[in-house]
């Protein structure tokens, strides 16, 4: 039923749009120097995912002297969904010479930059845009660990894993923080490192079942079999006291399956 309302409900949006550019269009054919009309209809055509419209409306905003004070960064969010990164860059660079502190600007030249794989530099704009966001979400960190991960090195890698950890002390023990900071562990061969983390998580009392088996998979890897042993058996026990229908789940037999395939390896 949501699935068959669908396209109707993006075709009312979209068809309310229509009607919205229609009337500040001839809006700006009765006034067409006004430069916030033109920033008006460039946001409807954004909305609308017209984006070289809006390019169009929000130039022809800046050759009129708007007064509006994020006007590059429009312009910019436009070229940004056009994936014109040079031209996003440039325009984002002209919002922080006027507004240094706008976070959003901030947020997306970071974003721009790591389009361009220069993820260090990104991963600096994302930290500028953080230290100016009063309410602060798990994606805002999230997205400076990636940045950091993206650039491979030992050293980026310690960074993204700080990360993890400024997260959990500003946001507070959340499942998807440790869950990076052991995958950042593991890819970088710091096992222990990895078990200490697991160590903290299984702690939480959080689906204990999956770390358990993750840290068993560690312990097999590094030689300690009896160890894994202990970890397989504790999460079969936390398995046998879910009800029958979660056993069933793909995600429960899912892991069942690795399960077997460590007592394998351990046998």
């Amino acid at each position: 039923m949501g699935v068959k309302l669908l396209i109707p409900l993006l075709f009312m949006f979209h068809g309310d749009l229509h009607e919205r550019i229609q009337l500040v269009s001839s809006q700006i054919d009765d006034n067409d120097e006004d430069p916030e009309l033109y920033v008006k209809r460039g946001d409807l055509y954004f909305q609308h995912e017209n984006f070289q419209a809006s390019i169009s409306d929000f130039n022809q905003a800046i050759i009129r002297n708007t007064d509006q004070n994020n006007i590059f960064y429009l312009l910019a969010r436009s070229y940004s969904e056009l994936k014109e990164i040079d031209s996003t860059v440039y325009y984002l660079n002209r919002q922080l010479t006027q507004t240094p502190d706008y976070f959003r600007a901030l947020q997306l030249l970071g974003h721009s930059y790591g389009e361009l794989k220069q993820h260090e530099l990104g991963a600096r704009y994302l930290i500028d845009a953080l230290d100016h966001i009063e309410t602060r979400i798990p994606k805002n960190y999230l997205d400076i660990i990636d940045a950091y991960r993206k650039c491979e090195t030992d050293f980026h890698t310690s960074q993204a894993i700080e990360w993890c950890d400024s997260a959990i002390r500003d946001l507070g023990a959340l499942v998807v923080f440790y869950d990076r900071k052991i995958e950042l562990c593991i890819n970088s061969g710091m096992l222990t490192d990895a078990i200490q983390v697991l160590n903290e998580v299984i702690g939480l009392n959080h689906q204990k079942e999956k770390w358990m088996v993750k840290r068993a998979h560690i312990y097999l890897n590094i030689g300690m079999k009896t160890e894994a042993l202990k970890d397989i058996k504790a999460a079969s026990n936390t398995i046998e006291q879910l009800p029958s229908y979660k056993i069933k789940t793909p995600y429960i037999q899912k892991l069942i399956n690795q399960m077997n395939e460590i007592l394998d390896n351990i046998n």
